[in-house]
């Protein structure tokens, strides 16, 4: 079976260094991410955002206030992943309530936090409590030759 998640294969890399016996699953009966590293109870905790900033904070780590009325927004369902239906620098009353209207027909609770700017994004992959890789993730960006749509880039 080829590994063509790059998250999976990192973690696969540092377990067999580590001397951790994993076992592949078929992807087409479990979700394509899961397989013999992570425990059930774990996956879920980290699709639970506000259970997993409740745990940061209990280890004394900094999170952002998940209560907020000021602009700019970040709105995000609680049970997600990989950052989809994820809405960032919200605005406006307006930007709000199209996110919200979109994240409803989620059926799942929403999370709303401050925007902020400026700071990065980083995903850790922590296996047996060691970091063993760190992404740096950046939005996509597009420049344009002047004379092209943004289709014909």
């Amino acid at each position: 079976m080829s590994i063509t998640n790059t998250n999976s294969r990192i973690l696969l890399q540092a377990a067999k260094k580590l001397g951790i016996t994993t076992r592949l699953l078929d992807s087409t009966k479990v979700h394509p991410h899961s397989f013999g590293l992570n425990s059930h109870r774990a996956i879920l905790l980290t699709r639970d955002k506000l259970k997993t900033i409740d745990l940061f904070r209990h280890h004394g780590l900094p999170v952002p206030p998940s209560k907020t009325n000021n602009f700019p927004l970040a709105l995000k369902p609680v049970s997600g992943q990989k950052g989809q239906h994820v809405y960032l620098n919200v605005q406006t009353p307006t930007q709000l309530q199209t996110a919200l209207t979109r994240l409803k027909s989620l059926n799942s609770p929403i999370m709303i936090q401050p925007y902020l700017a400026g700071y990065k994004d980083l995903r850790f992959f922590v296996l047996n409590g060691q970091v063993i890789g760190i992404a740096h993730r950046q939005p996509p960006t597009l420049t344009g030759d002047g004379h092209s749509t943004i289709k014909q880039l």
